[in-house]
């Protein structure tokens, strides 16, 4: 009889040490790491402090592929053009613009924020309209753009630079002090290796998954999230780092393209794995065959066609995808008989 009375009040206290310890993992350490998490971000000093450089404006004028001295009919045409401070091409340009008026070459630098290039090839005026002697510029970072050798110019000397693109990308130029370039630059490095480093870890992760289960769908998904994060990079300008190590200009190109086709086939078949878990079979196979078709047809263009002829079919099929998404959702939706939730979340989440 005492055993027993025993037996039940250690299993009490099992039951009871179980409950706290699920609640306290559960419920209690994720809010306690979400409000530290807030706290550390509304109230404690930031160890990478934000930073933004002067940005300067420039007018644009197309350009030769054969970088020269600036002739006088370039500068007076280019003194023409309007102003903008932030431009993106693939053909090669003309670029004006003029240091602050309190710039100092001693303490701030000119940098040039753009996707690597062919050439850059900068020639200067000072105010009182000497010569054009050449500036040199340096690469600053595989991700961070080109840096101009100011030493000697005064404030309000005008710059002249020829650009011969080697993708298209965004282009500005922004004047930094050391330190908050310094700044600038730590915070970006942390960004990219916060953005690859995570989704790189998690893609692993399904990897190992998808080893163990042997099931293809989480290899799928992790292909995936690689696209992702090959399309951000390109989005945000460093995808010409892959893993720390900078890729070669020439290749950028042709990167892109096979990037973006392969992205459109996992896609596709990552899409419709998932639908088949909620309909079967699949509700418009015409369409469907030809995603499919396009995309193999996608695959050998990135690597064939030149970027004005490989965007437009991209986008044409991009938005016939987009499309699909929509009516398969919604067949789904209305006439799956059994639909599983989870399965229309995922799918949800892929059209969007």
């Amino acid at each position: 009889m005492m055993d027993s009375t025993i037996t039940r009040n250690d299993r009490t206290r099992s039951g009871i040490s179980q409950r706290i310890t699920e609640v306290l993992s559960i419920y209690v350490l994720p809010l306690f790491i979400l409000l530290l998490s807030l706290v550390a971000l509304l109230q404690l000093p930031a160890h990478y402090p934000s930073a933004a450089g002067f940005s300067l404006s420039l007018q644009t004028l197309p350009a030769s592929t054969t970088p020269t001295v600036p002739s006088i009919n370039t500068q007076t045409a280019l003194a023409q053009q309007p102003s903008e401070l932030r431009l993106s091409t693939h053909d090669p340009f003309w670029l004006r613009f003029s240091l602050p008026e309190d710039f100092n070459s001693s303490e701030q630098d000119i940098r040039f924020a753009t996707s690597p290039v062919h050439s850059l090839h900068c020639y200067s005026m000072q105010p009182d309209h000497t010569a054009l002697p050449a500036l040199t510029t340096t690469a600053v970072h595989a991700s961070h753009g080109y840096a101009l050798q100011t030493t000697g110019l005064a404030a309000l000397a005008t710059v002249y630079c020829h650009v011969l693109p080697s993708v298209a990308g965004p282009f500005s130029i922004h004047s930094w002090t050391a330190t908050e370039w310094i700044q600038a630059n730590q915070r970006h490095t942390r960004y990219i290796a916060l953005l690859e480093g995570g989704l790189l870890t998690l893609a692993a992760l399904l990897l190992v998954i998808a080893l163990i289960n042997k099931q293809s769908l989480y290899l799928l998904v992790a292909i995936w999230l690689v696209g992702n994060l090959r399309l951000g990079a390109m989005a945000m300008g460093w995808d010409n780092l892959w893993l720390g190590h900078e890729l070669p200009a020439a290749w950028l190109s042709t990167i892109r393209q096979a990037t973006l086709a392969a992205y459109f086939l996992v896609s596709y078949t990552l899409f419709t794995q998932l639908l088949r878990t909620v309909v079967h079979p699949l509700p418009f196979p015409l369409l469907l065959r030809t995603l499919q078709w396009g995309g193999l047809a996608l695959l050998p263009a990135a690597f064939l066609l030149e970027r004005g002829l490989f965007i437009p079919p991209m986008l044409l099929l991009s938005g016939l995808g987009l499309l699909s998404c929509i009516l398969m959702v919604s067949y789904a939706m209305i006439r799956a008989e059994q639909p599983t939730p989870l399965s229309l979340w995922h799918i949800m989440l892929l059209s969007a």
